[in-house]
């Protein structure tokens, strides 16, 4: 909830030194605005994507993080700490990169008409025109934060733009929350003995539960859950559900 970490590089593409070079991380970013902080150009700690090559392509480089603590938040802009596109790869013998994972956002405020994007998804995967060739792995969703100075706890959104074959975003950490939305193929894991309580669930992607959720409303809309532990939720919206489920959902 407080981001100030770098992102990380992509690894070099292929088995021998000719592959595509690996991304850089984004950068760290940290803004405190006494008054107003009008946002309409672009605010990015943005993965350097994966170079291409022949001999397969580089990874993405991660996400870096966007720190903003301001009283009036506007604007009509970007913000944006998206993980870096994977390098194309054309070697049958290797393959294209990899994605960065998303970054990490947070921002404070105490009025908000801000209207613009904010993005922390993960980078796409490189492309090979061998159909036989396995790509690099998947990049997965990072994290947007959004408090304002009147709520008691925040807004999670774990959001993956419809990046396909997302790799997991984990939430390692016991948190409450005033809501949690995820979706466009974001791909959640909840770890073990991790508690998570939240006003709401807004579920549009797949979200695999080892530890124990706790809901008072949720909506389920092309949704998939992997329960092996405890879910509670007893105000329920379902239009699209998939429940796979081996431990207790109360409702």
């Amino acid at each position: 909830t407080a981001p100030l970490r770098l992102g990380s590089g992509g690894s070099g593409g292929s088995l021998i030194s000719s592959g595509g070079i690996g991304g850089a991380g984004g950068g760290a970013i940290f803004i405190n605005v006494t008054d107003t902080l009008i946002v309409n150009g672009s605010i990015a700690a943005v993965g350097e994507g994966g170079g291409s090559s022949f001999n397969g392509g580089g990874g993405g480089g991660s996400g870096g993080s966007i720190y903003i603590i301001s009283s009036a938040f506007d604007g009509n802009g970007t913000i944006n700490a998206s993980g870096g596109s994977g390098g194309n790869g054309s070697d049958s013998a290797s393959g294209a990169g990899g994605g960065g994972g998303g970054g990490r956002i947070a921002v404070y405020y105490t009025t908000r008409t801000y209207k613009g994007s904010i993005i922390a998804s993960g980078g796409p995967l490189g492309f090979t025109a061998d159909p036989f060739t396995a790509n690099g792995a998947s990049s997965g969703a990072g994290t947007i934060f959004l408090k304002q100075d009147a709520q008691a706890n925040g807004d999670l959104i774990i959001d993956n733009q419809n990046n396909q074959k997302a790799a997991i975003t984990d939430i390692n950490t016991t948190i409450t929350l005033d809501s949690l939305n995820i979706s466009n193929r974001a791909n959640v894991t909840i770890s073990n003995n991790t508690h998570l309580n939240a006003t709401s669930l807004n579920l549009s992607a797949a979200l695999t539960n080892n530890g124990n959720l706790t809901f008072t409303n949720a909506i389920f809309s092309s949704a998939i859950i992997y329960n092996s532990n405890r879910i509670t939720a007893p105000d329920l919206s379902i239009t699209s559900l998939a429940l796979y489920h081996n431990g207790s959902f109360n409702i």
